[in-house]
């Protein structure tokens, strides 16, 4: 049994100062935001299923760039997170097209946007019908292939956590 409030204070008792991407909100300290840095990683928890039911819970969990490409081994995360990273190109040019206008990740944004020059990962465990798709590709990022590819999502996990996941970097 995993206690979801331990393994909350041990998290924020280790982000007091930021470390290796990780970071608190302020004052509530409900919204975990993790970036993972360029060397490889994982998030720095003392108990991940108890990070699992802490979100569940109904904290918040906001993963950017990299954040599903943490874990590989940990099941209950990469069903949290909606996919896994299996690799990306080289750094291209992309039009992401905006999925949700009216969510607040993208409202700032038009009917596309253009990313100058981004790594765009490809995913295994991917499953966009679990998932609110928010922005993506119409076309493959290294050979302009017609398709549908996923560049940034939400879901709902839990007691309504709805978390943005896999936010480019551009």
């Amino acid at each position: 049994h995993h206690d979801p409030d331990h393994a909350a204070a041990e998290l924020i008792r280790g982000c007091e100062r930021p470390q290796r991407g990780l970071r608190m909100s302020r004052p509530q300290k409900r919204l975990l935001r993790w970036r993972r840095p360029a060397v490889q990683v994982d998030l720095p928890l003392p108990d991940p299923q108890g990070f699992i039911d802490w979100i569940a819970a109904g904290h918040a969990f906001v993963g950017m760039h990299s954040a599903t490409d943490t874990f590989h081994g940990f099941r209950p995360y990469i069903e949290m997170i909606g996919g896994e990273f299996v690799r990306h190109g080289p750094q291209v040019c992309v039009e992401c097209i905006n999925e949700d206008s009216k969510h607040p990740a993208n409202v700032h944004l038009g009917k596309s946007w253009t990313i100058p020059q981004e790594e765009i990962y490809q995913f295994k465990n991917y499953d966009a019908s679990r998932v609110h798709e928010l922005l993506v590709l119409e076309k493959h990022p290294e050979n302009n292939n017609a398709g549908r590819f996923p560049v940034s999502w939400c879901r709902d996990f839990g007691q309504g956590a709805r978390s943005p996941h896999e936010i480019p970097s551009g």
